[in-house]
């Protein structure tokens, strides 16, 4: 039979034994997260047009969010991962494009857009330029 000190020794070796394995777990998800979320493909864009009620100057809502086909397939805890993120972004007189309020930023602000380019913004298809 073993003694106390035996036994106290034994469960500190294997706390320290679960404590590695669940960093080396955790580092792992946090490795393939960043795959996965890395991957222009596993986003989806939705555009929307919209008049701020602040300032009513007229532009886009302009959000992206993890696919959810990607993210039924993820094994880790969703969080907030499955909401829309993005922010209100609009075209000055000078053809940049800017944002305006709160939010995530997900397009390179202020940059110069063409009639052709807030054509395509406007139809959900996003420059790949202009993806932040």
């Amino acid at each position: 039979m073993k003694t106390t000190e035996e036994l106290r020794k034994e469960v500190e070796r294997l706390q320290k034994q679960l404590k590695a394995a669940e960093a080396l777990e955790r580092r792992t998800r946090e490795q393939e997260w960043k795959a996965l979320v890395s991957n222009p493909k596993n986003w989806e864009w939705r555009v929307t047009p919209k008049v701020d009620s602040w300032t009513k100057v007229a532009g886009l809502r302009v959000e992206k969010r993890i696919k959810p086909a990607i993210l039924a397939n993820w094994h880790g805890s969703l969080g907030d991962e499955a909401k829309w993120r993005g922010m209100f972004y609009f075209r000055t007189r000078e053809d940049l494009l800017t944002h305006l309020g709160g939010g995530w930023r997900i397009l390179k602000t202020p940059c110069h857009v063409t009639d052709e380019e807030w054509k395509m913004l406007e139809s959900g298809n996003i420059p790949e330029d202009f993806k932040a």
